[in-house]
């Protein structure tokens, strides 16, 4: 076996992260803690993957959260009833599931970078084809799309990030993509709420697709 094959890589790396035995107590353990998460930017990649994959992950919970708060206002338009909404989400929970197996069995097999660009890039395609549905098959299809695009990308990144971070500050970075989603999660209904009562729901899937 080539012995270069079980180096690791340079993201893998020891970083100058600080024992958590010399964590003080109190205040100043809090302001220790704070400050370890300025070694995130002396990896060999720097924040660049952490931020990349912060904001997808943080736009992807606007997009799926358009669909059930504006689901009201959709039902109404395309002249379809609540169930027929309900069986749209159940239809998208089963098909993304799925579809999470195979991506993964082509994730791992294949570069993982584009995977990602382009489930997103598709995902946010769809979400704007969303956006000028006409009736319940028209709303159907790319709404499945565009959550299925959604979770085959995030399948890749979970690896990407284990590689891009070596282990001494892979835990924070884990956690601060753990923000991200945390804060979407409580913006998300003020923002989507506001855009569909001002925009109305076609305009709110086209913004949040971009």
């Amino acid at each position: 076996m080539n012995p270069a094959l079980l180096e690791a890589p340079p993201a893998a790396q020891a970083t100058d992260v600080q024992a958590a035995d010399d964590r003080p107590n109190g205040w100043h353990g809090f302001v220790w803690d704070v400050r370890q998460y300025k070694v995130v930017r002396n990896t060999p990649y720097g924040l660049t993957p952490l931020v990349v994959f912060g904001l997808i992950g943080f736009f992807q919970r606007f997009d799926s959260a358009a669909f059930s708060f504006a689901s009201p206002d959709i039902a109404r338009d395309l002249n379809i009833s609540g169930g027929d909404i309900s069986g749209i989400q159940i239809m998208v929970g089963t098909v993304a599931t799925f579809a999470l197996v195979f991506a993964g069995y082509y994730a791992d097999r294949h570069r993982r970078v584009p995977f990602v660009s382009i489930g997103t890039l598709v995902a946010g395609v769809f979400s704007a084809v969303t956006g000028r549905a006409g009736s319940f098959a028209a709303v159907t299809t790319p709404r499945v799309l565009d959550d299925v695009a959604d979770a085959a990308s995030g399948v890749p990144q979970f690896s990407l990030t284990a590689d891009y971070y070596p282990p001494a500050v892979r835990g924070r970075v884990f956690a601060l993509l753990g923000l991200f989603s945390k804060v979407a999660a409580l913006l998300a209904p003020i923002l989507v709420g506001l855009s569909v009562v001002e925009f109305g729901w076609r305009t709110s899937f086209t913004i949040f697709a971009i």
